[in-house]
């Protein structure tokens, strides 16, 4: 995807979450990881980690017929609802805090992060930083990072978070090998 794509879909999506009016849950932050916060000319997707709160009006009996009917949950239908018509945008969802994230996904701790939407933000002002000031883009660490997660997310198949966790502390600070 090209660069300029990728960020009229951010502003798309960041749009559609000022807009939402009644969204099916409370949005409360939307943060971009990965190429696109580089200068890496064609990143290959877009990804986002959105943090949100249940509604307080949710009907118990309704979430147990969704869960009893693999109908779509109120995370789902948010998340449909800001990819609707767009492709390669991976929006995962945040539970706990970004650092526990990180961790339990295989991601070193200095992976680059930047909060994009937040209520009273100025998104437009953040999205349009980010645009013309690109971090520098290695495609080496690209490369190494994606060979962390891809071990970490086999080992924790395989063996456990336990196991996965101790592989990937080992990996990223070698003093403790």
């Amino acid at each position: 995807m090209k660069r300029r794509d990728a960020f009229r879909k951010l502003r798309t999506i960041c749009q559609r979450i000022d807009e939402a009016g009644e969204f099916p849950v409370i949005p409360l932050r939307l943060y971009l990881f990965g190429s696109l916060l580089t200068e890496k000319p064609n990143p290959s997707d877009m990804d986002l980690l959105f943090e949100y709160r249940e509604r307080s009006d949710l009907d118990p009996d309704d979430i147990l017929h969704r869960l009893s009917y693999g109908k779509p949950l109120p995370h789902d239908q948010a998340v449909k609802h800001l990819r609707r018509g767009m492709k390669m945008i991976r929006i995962e969802l945040l539970v706990g805090n970004v650092e526990d994230w990180l961790e339990e996904h295989g991601f070193p701790p200095d992976t680059p992060m930047r909060l994009v939407w937040e209520p009273g933000l100025k998104w437009q002002h953040e999205v349009d930083e980010i645009e013309s000031c690109p971090a520098p883009w290695d495609s080496d660490q690209e490369k190494h990072h994606k060979y962390l997660q891809g071990n970490f997310t086999q080992l924790v198949e395989e063996q456990g978070l336990e196991a996965a966790r101790g592989w990937f502390g080992r990996q990223i600070n070698p003093r403790l090998r």
